[in-house]
């Protein structure tokens, strides 16, 4: 990857968390950079030192999953590097992560999706303090479609609508066995395990 690659992967990214509207995987990471823009920014030297990564785009997506990024954040501070680190980890033990996100949850598996008088489930709390990752939450969403039922139900027009949508986004770069988290889903709440 060069510098301009790095950048137009950068901006299709930043795109793809921070619009309603544009997809990465819809355009295909395409975006309408050009490079004598490219070559006019100041900051372009972040973008070589961006290229360099070998892992490029799964270290702007974990670093775009924590909030919105500027390139000279992204290359120049650890706090990315740490996140891109935390990330991977979280990705290669998923199925461990999930086990112990499991354990936060409350012992009827119903009542954390549950919505009361508008008001957060349990298992959305629980996400937004942190004490489940988001893949997890994406997986229970992927075995109840509770996301559907939420957006319908939880009455806040302000947190939720953008955590939904960065949950949203996310969801299509990690691949899963759904089958996998059946069954170890199953295997918490039906006490088998």
């Amino acid at each position: 990857m060069d510098a301009f690659q790095a950048y137009k992967t950068y901006l299709a990214l930043k795109n793809h968390f921070n619009s309603k509207t544009y997809d990465y995987f819809k355009y295909n990471g395409r975006t309408r950079a050009s490079l004598l823009t490219f070559e006019k920014r100041s900051d372009r030297y972040f973008f070589h030192k961006l290229a360099k990564r070998g892992d490029c785009i799964n270290y702007l997506v974990s670093n775009f999953l924590e909030g919105d990024c500027w390139v000279g954040d992204l290359v120049n501070e650890q706090t990315a590097e740490k996140t891109y680190r935390k990330w991977k980890r979280r990705i290669e033990s998923l199925s461990y992560v999930y086990k112990n996100d499991l354990d936060n949850l409350k012992e009827n598996f119903n009542s954390n999706l549950i919505v009361e008088d508008g008001q957060y489930p349990f298992l959305l709390k629980q996400y937004l303090r942190k004490n489940i990752s988001p893949e997890t939450i994406l997986l229970i969403d992927d075995l109840t479609g509770c996301f559907k039922m939420w957006n319908k139900k939880i009455e806040e027009k302000i947190l939720w609508p953008s955590t939904y949508l960065k949950l949203k986004k996310y969801r299509p770069f990690f691949t899963i066995d759904l089958e996998k988290y059946k069954v170890l889903t199953l295997e918490k709440f039906n006490g088998t395990s």
